[in-house]
């Protein structure tokens, strides 16, 4: 996956300022933070004031993988919307009815997504999704039948590459 640093506070107040126009369509703007989690502090506290009283015909969504990440102060001004995998079998159903695929691939594409439905959906359609997952598990499957130094060499390769991704943006 792609890498991330911050949501700065430049971002927020270039969303507060589009915030305030009105619609050029329809009867609301919305505006997504995916990546909630990496608001910086100054650009969460930049938004607390927003989210307390957003202007008229916005809405304001935070995305998170977990709201223990999130400021209190930001959470507590805002309406939280729990997210759940979806049943393997209702993924199943829809990889075989959309799709086309058969029996097997579904219920292999819908085991591997973890019940995301979006990631199954797109590893249906694109094969390098499939190959990208099946590369890492084979990776991880010799380390873990490898050698003591094998491990270590993985754990040294692993951790400078969390590095660099922090890093970089």
């Amino acid at each position: 996956g792609g890498s991330r640093t911050s949501i700065g506070i430049d971002q927020v107040r270039e969303v507060q300022r589009d915030a305030s126009l009105k619609p050029y369509e329809g009867t609301s703007r919305v505006f997504i933070f995916d990546g909630a989690e990496y608001l910086s502090g100054e650009a969460a506290n930049s938004l607390l004031k927003t989210l307390e009283e957003p202007p008229d015909q916005v809405v304001i969504a935070l995305l998170a993988t977990d709201v223990e990440t999130l400021p209190p102060t930001v959470v507590s001004r805002c309406h939280r919307l729990e997210l759940r995998p979806v049943a393997r079998s209702l993924i199943v159903e829809e990889l075989k009815s959309r799709y086309k695929a058969d029996d097997s691939r579904a219920d292999e594409i819908a085991r591997l997504s973890l019940g995301r439905p979006g990631w199954a959906f797109e590893a249906a359609t694109r094969p390098e999704t499939l190959d990208a997952l099946s590369g890492e598990l084979d990776a991880i499957q010799g380390v873990l039948e490898g050698s003591l130094e094998d491990r270590f060499a993985y754990a040294q390769k692993a951790a400078g590459t969390f590095g660099r991704d922090r890093e970089s943006g």
